[in-house]
């Protein structure tokens, strides 16, 4: 496993672009280390590694391991291989379960890392209508953990199927409305913002 997760880590180090990499270090005021990597290209170098693989690797497992690593452009190859490869073809339970740890283990410590998660991984799982995962996911809104918080709301900004929760909403909007963090309520700011899109048509 490890010689695939250097393969990843190698190919996205070989496009690195310094300006990029200063512009979102610069924007995020240094939180957090971007190398310059575009989404595209990201996604480009993990479907032709994709392409070559052994069948019988773990795909969950180096999306976690690149997840738990700290350069932004790693964490997003992990996360795009949960979107391309393991969403469809794994139980929706059992990724959850490997989603609930990265938070509990502070692998996922910036709103980058957090809402691309929630909008690639969980938006399309609340679309799938499991009513145990929906629920899983509503009631994150408890954590400690402002970014596992956050998660309670973000996928329901961009998934499909928004109007038919919005009742279900209101708990974990109350929560995050009274907490001090910045992201929390940022995070209500979005769901009130596609709520108003649906209003207004």
């Amino acid at each position: 496993m490890k010689n695939h997760i250097e393969h990843i880590k190698s190919e996205i180090d070989k496009i690195a672009d310094k300006s990029k990499s200063e512009w979102w270090n610069n924007y995020l005021q240094n939180t957090f280390q971007f190398i310059g990597v575009g989404i595209p290209d990201i996604r480009k170098i993990v479907k032709d590694w994709q392409s070559k693989y052994d069948d019988n690797i773990e795909l969950i497992s180096i999306a976690d391991e690149l997840i738990k690593l700290e350069i932004a452009e790693y964490k997003l190859a992990g996360i795009l291989i949960y979107q391309e490869f393991v969403l469809h073809d794994t139980s929706h339970d059992e990724i959850l379960n490997h989603i609930n740890r990265l938070f509990e283990k502070k692998y996922i410590f910036d709103w980058n890392t957090c809402d691309w998660l929630c909008v690639r991984i969980l938006s399309p799982m609340i679309d799938n209508g499991n009513e145990q995962i929906i629920s899983t996911i509503l009631d994150w809104h408890k954590s400690d953990d402002v970014w596992q918080a956050r998660a309670s709301l973000v996928p329901f900004a961009q998934c499909k199927t928004l109007p038919t929760h919005l009742e279900r909403l209101k708990v974990p909007m109350t929560t995050l409305i009274s907490r001090e963090e910045r992201f929390a309520k940022t995070a209500i700011g979005w769901i009130l913002r596609e709520i108003y899109i649906l209003v207004t048509g």
